[in-house]
């Protein structure tokens, strides 16, 4: 039968875990018998905190294990199994296992034998996996097995624990949160006019609130009943916003100047509308009143404009007050002064026929044009005049007849002529070209400097726009012409700047002078640097080890000191440390200035807890180190009893089996223990005598040490 899966019959595991014992029993002439120790068994963690369906993992521990866990019998147990239920338990180690989980996930019983675990100290023996069920809390305890009265818990070699007690843990289960209601944007306080006349902009406004549980953001939508069914469901909107609303809160949303104008005259119905609601009311569109006169005035805009010389602008010839198109037109734009500005082009808009005439030198054009389709009403824009500006200067505009008439014509789409009450001119004034941007560089800082190559250095300068024009440029760090480093600048005009060049380093660099500077494509600022070679780095040397070669009694303190001198030319801090046999037993951050020394000192250095022997033992640094060879003799003790001589460590281990001090370790050292047990040399020095390790020497020890020669 395989050990690693026994039948599920109590009766057999309590054979296993007997025969565990009775494997390692000492033999029946050995006098006395070692007890395997006490311990607490606990679980780990001792709370923790799941969702519902999600587990959680505790660990079964023997706390204070000292000869291994070899076997064991326990149950864990869930107190509410509503809240969690157990699904899985893993045993760890290799041997023979028998794990029984509830129906019901309530509990867990674990029986395993043939373990090889960790010796001492705390050892996990098992992981139980408990999966969250419902919201609530619940315990989890360590309890006895089926037919126990007890936690069991062996050593390696079938000894029981004395289990003093068991530690619980608890599982706190924590539900999932409902999911909130989604956003719903509602609409009311719709406001609007009752009434508006067609073309005329109106204001209209509604509150909308998220009555959900989630924020959103929505379309909200200002629509018109267009095709008289009464509804708005089914209109495209005429003006839309999209509107963020955390759970709860509510906004007014405005659609200012909204255009009526392509709206039919009548009672229709309007609304404001979300993916969620609507709130809707009704307008009365009217009717526009009736046009003004066929009076008019024309113009050329804008009225004023700058331009550079050799650029050109462009005026627009505008009928100010059309009504029923304007069909047909014509006019002359003139220049007052051709050496300011020249006109260099007209463009008539619209289709039909065309006539323009630019005279030779640009003073003035002729514009007439017919069958022209335009737009009916309001301000009319018919033409386009193109000006180039020649030389700095003012020179005026104006509107007048075309040649062979007595004033400007223009005429509406069916042919019937305004009465032009008047002409607006305009006025060009042509400035210089502005200077382009020029980046000047200055205060260079630093200017003359001398560095240590490897060195990192910082350099700035300003950069001024000294030009009339915005512009970005590049801005350089060189060396001896080479580029290290750059940026884009934008300066508007007159504007300075200090530009940084940080961090450059200089360990690419051989020493000597170089030009180094601050450059635009303007400008630049150079100064002279000087690149040194660096110095020697420190270098910590040791000397004048205090004491040498030194014997010492085990359990003596010493003081240890060197000289240490910082023999290159950097200042430094080292770690100097004192050492035996390679091992750091203390150390102290020392700095040190090129050519300082200083006496570093080691103090009450314990030498309780070496062996006996020698140790090479020296002060130490990064670069450099003094040792010497320090001998720990052991501490004498007097005889045992009537013995001529005092007791030994013959294995060095700190123990003196060689009781009677005769340099043999045999029977005659046991009886000797025994015989002086009580005796001032083995009570005052009970570490010495202490051969099993709990701490105290009696006739445990004698057995302990009998089985040593045996």
């Amino acid at each position: 039968m395989s050990l690693d899966r026994l039948p599920d019959d109590g009766r057999v595991w309590r054979v296993v875990v007997a025969a565990v014992a009775l494997l390692v029993m000492v033999p029946a002439a050995a006098p006395f018998a070692a007890a395997a120790g006490g311990t607490s068994v606990s679980l780990e963690p001792t709370d923790s905190s799941v969702d519902v369906g999600q587990s959680a993992t505790f660990e079964v521990v023997v706390d204070s294990a000292d000869g291994g866990v070899g076997a064991a019998e326990f149950s864990v147990v869930v107190d509410d199994p509503s809240v969690a239920e157990i699904t899985e338990v893993n045993v760890l180690g290799s041997g023979a296992t028998n794990t029984d989980i509830a129906d019901d996930g309530s509990s867990v019983d674990v029986e395993y034998a043939f373990r090889d675990t960790a010796d001492t100290g705390s050892v996990t023996v098992a992981e139980v996996t408990v999966q969250g069920v419902s919201d609530g809390s619940t315990g989890i305890d360590l309890a006895a097995a089926p037919g126990n009265d007890g936690v069991l818990v062996f050593d390696e070699e079938g000894t029981g624990y004395d289990v003093t007690g068991t530690n619980d843990a608890t599982l706190t289960v924590a539900a999932d949160e409902p999911a909130p209601d989604p956003a719903t944007f509602d609409v009311s306080n719709l406001q609007a006019p009752d009434s508006a006349t067609q073309g005329d902009a109106i204001d209209v406004s509604a509150t909308v609130e998220n009555t959900g549980g989630e924020a959103a953001t929505k379309a909200v939508e200002f629509r018109v009943d267009t095709d008289g069914d009464d509804s708005i469901a089914d209109e495209s909107a005429i003006a839309s916003q999209d509107v963020q609303l955390d759970a709860g809160d509510s906004t007014t949303v405005e659609f200012t100047d909204v255009d009526t104008s392509g709206l039919s005259p009548g009672t229709l119905t309007h609304g404001v509308a979300t993916p969620d609601d609507t709130a809707t009311a009704t307008i009365t569109i009217e009717e526009p009143p009736e046009p003004p006169s066929e009076e008019t005035t024309v113009s050329l805009e804008p009225s004023d404009q700058t331009v550079t010389t050799g650029q050109a602008v462009t005026y627009d010839v505008v009928v100010d007050s059309a009504d029923g198109g304007v069909g047909a037109a014509e006019f002359s734009v003139a220049v007052d002064d051709t050496s300011v500005a020249t006109i260099t082009s007209a463009n008539v808009l619209g289709s039909g026929s065309t006539e323009v005439d630019v005279a030779n030198d640009g003073s003035s054009v002729d514009v007439e044009y017919a069958f022209r389709d335009t737009a009916d009403t309001g301000s009319v824009t018919i033409a386009e005049v193109t000006v180039q500006g020649e030389s700095a200067g003012t020179a005026g505009l104006s509107l007048g007849p075309s040649d062979g008439n007595d004033g400007v014509l223009v005429f509406d789409e069916s042919g019937t002529g305004y009465d032009v009450t008047g002409t607006n001119g305009a006025s060009v004034t042509v400035e210089a070209p502005p200077e382009p941007a020029t980046f000047e560089v200055s205060n260079l800082s630093p200017t003359d400097v001398t560095v240590t190559q490897g060195d990192v250095i910082d350099v700035s300068a300003t950069v001024e726009n000294a030009g009339d024009l915005q512009a970005t440029k590049t801005v350089e760090f060189q060396v001896d012409g080479t580029v290290l480093q750059s940026q884009d600048v934008s300066l508007t005009p007159g504007e300075s700047t200090t530009v940084t060049f940080e961090d450059i380093d200089t360990s690419g660099l051989d020493t000597g002078d170089y030009t180094h500077g601050v450059y635009t494509e303007d400008d630049s600022a150079t100064a002279t640097l000087t690149v040194e070679e660096p110095p020697e780095p420190a270098s910590f040397q040791v000397s004048d080890l205090s004491p040498t070669d030194v014997t010492v009694t085990q359990g003596d303190v010493i003081d240890v000191s060197a000289t240490v001198e910082n023999t290159g030319e950097q200042t430094a801090t080292q770690t100097v440390e004192f050492r035996l046999d390679g091992t750091t037993i203390a150390s102290q951050d020392v700095e040190l200035e090129p050519g300082e020394s200083t006496t570093v000192s080691f103090e009450n250095i314990d030498t309780s807890g070496l062996d006996t022997g020698e140790y090479t033992h020296g002060v130490y640094t990064e670069d450099d180190s003094a040792t010497a060879t320090l001998t720990v003799e052991a501490e004498s003790i007097p005889p045992v009893g009537d013995f001529a001589n005092a007791p030994t460590d013959p294995d060095g281990d700190g123990l003196y089996e060689d009781v009677n001090g005769d340099g043999e370790f045999d029977i005659v050292d046991v009886q000797a223990l025994f015989a002086n047990l009580e005796g001032d040399t083995v009570q005052n020095n009970a570490a010495n005598f202490d051969f099993n390790g709990d701490g105290t020497v009696d006739v445990v020890d004698v057995q302990k040490l009998f089985t040593e020669v045996n």
